[in-house]
This record gives C-alpha cells, structure tokens and sequence, in this order.
C-alpha cells in the first residue's frame, strides 16, 4: 500500500497537560502534526471535547436561523416555517451526534439555545407573545410538535 505524504496528518488524543512531542516522518518527510480535524462533518480535537464541533454548528445554526427569519418575514403559516426549520437547521445541530454527544451542560445549553430561538421566532409568528418576552417553552413545543434536542 503506498501511502501520499502530502496528505498524511498526526494527531494525538490526550487530555494531559505535559506533551513529549515527538517527530513522525515517513520516507525521509516529517508528517504534519494537527490539533483538530474534520472527518464526514464532526470536527475533533485531540483533546476530545468536540467543542470545535459544537462551536462550528451552533454558529452555522444560528446562520440560518437569520437566513430562514430574513425570507419569511411574509409567511403567516406557522407550519410552514416549521418545515423549514426541521429541514434546514435542525439536521445540521443532529448530525452524527450519537458520535459528538455533548457531555456539558454548557455545550447543551449552547445547541438548545438555537432552538429557543426559533422558538421565540415561532411564537412572534404565531402571535401568542411579544418576542422580547421569555416563551413558554412548553407551549410552542406543541404548538410547533417539536420536542428538545437532548431527548432525540
């Protein structure tokens, strides 16, 4: 098997502070040395929190939440803007998240926050209350037939 150099990476996963950093080479070239990588769309770091990962979907999330909000200003569906959401933003907080599972409550909040978001959206959607008030979350959770990320 031959192998392409060039493309050819070393990461080491350790969550110890002092690191003997070693030089890896293959037929006489040094072997790059990386800190995080991004493999089928999981982003991982080599001390394996994912919050690169976590990072990098919320902030895409929160990109199309503004896209879907600035593009149906119009709708008077609510239904509709729910479809849109399952379709463009809540696979993209799901994907492969049986591999990056958040274990922080902090990284929870971050992607449910997207959520909330909408939520808040749905509610000023479906004039149930001003967006600037907290939502009942409970409440356009069913109005919306949309339960919490955690417990997919």
């Amino acid at each position: 098997m031959q192998l392409n150099i060039d493309k050819c990476k070393v990461m080491r996963y350790t969550r110890n502070k002092c690191l003997i950093e070693g030089a890896y080479g293959l037929n006489g070239k040094q072997i790059e040395r990386i800190y995080q990588i991004k493999d089928l769309g999981v982003i991982f770091d080599s001390k394996l929190t994912c919050t690169p990962h976590i990072d990098y979907i919320v902030n895409k999330s929160l990109r199309k939440l503004g896209y879907l909000k600035r593009h149906t200003t119009t709708f008077k569906d609510i239904s509709t803007i729910v479809i849109l959401y399952k379709t463009l933003i809540k696979p993209i907080l799901m994907y492969a998240s049986t591999v990056w599972s958040p274990n922080y409550a902090d990284h929870m909040k971050r992607i449910e926050s997207v959520q909330h978001k909408f939520f808040s959206y749905a509610s000023y959607k479906a004039k149930i209350q001003n967006p600037r008030i907290s939502h009942n979350y409970y409440e356009i959770s069913q109005l919306t037939n949309l339960c919490t990320l955690e417990s997919n």
